[in-house]
């Protein structure tokens, strides 16, 4: 059993952490994963998705057989991959992050520590684009257009093909 430190172990440049508190909460948060995951392909590993189950601390004292139970409750191999457990103080938590236990919190957390964007609960168009946003300002680069019609090519440039630029 190891420490996750946020922001530091954080995968990527920009990374969505889906915060939910309770089991009956996964369907929403499998939906804000799944949105995710369009960016995290549009950005070549510069953003990525976790979902952090909030899990009492008093069930850190199980070291890694903690990790394994709430992992082994996760059929996919994806989401088992993307899932973090945080064993906190649940109370302290909510409270400092104002999290609502009967909710799903998306937060949109760059490299620094900074939470660039937040949303809450189901998912809609003005979500969206306020995350777009966000991800195109924490990477200083624009989300491709995404379509998920079967006659487009996952191959076809973005509209706007000017070259990528690493920092």
């Amino acid at each position: 059993h190891s420490t996750f430190r946020i922001p530091h172990d954080l995968p990527a440049a920009a990374t969505l952490l889906l915060v939910a508190i309770q089991d009956s909460l996964d369907p929403l948060t499998s939906q804000w994963a799944r949105h995710g995951s369009r960016h995290a392909d549009a950005h070549d590993g510069r953003f990525a998705v976790l979902e952090t189950p909030i899990v009492s601390a008093a069930f850190k004292h199980l070291g890694g057989l903690g990790t394994i139970g709430v992992r082994h409750q996760i059929d996919s191999e994806d989401e088992r991959d993307r899932t973090v457990p945080l064993f906190v103080d649940t109370k302290r938590f909510r409270k400092v992050l104002r999290l609502d236990a009967s909710d799903v919190t998306a937060l949109l957390v760059a490299r620094d520590g900074r939470i660039a964007w937040r949303g809450d609960g189901e998912i809609d168009m003005e979500e969206i684009a306020a995350l777009e946003a966000a991800i195109e300002d924490v990477l200083g680069a624009p989300t491709p257009p995404y379509t998920d019609h079967p006659d487009v090519s996952d191959e076809s440039p973005p509209a706007d093909s000017s070259p990528a630029v690493d920092s």
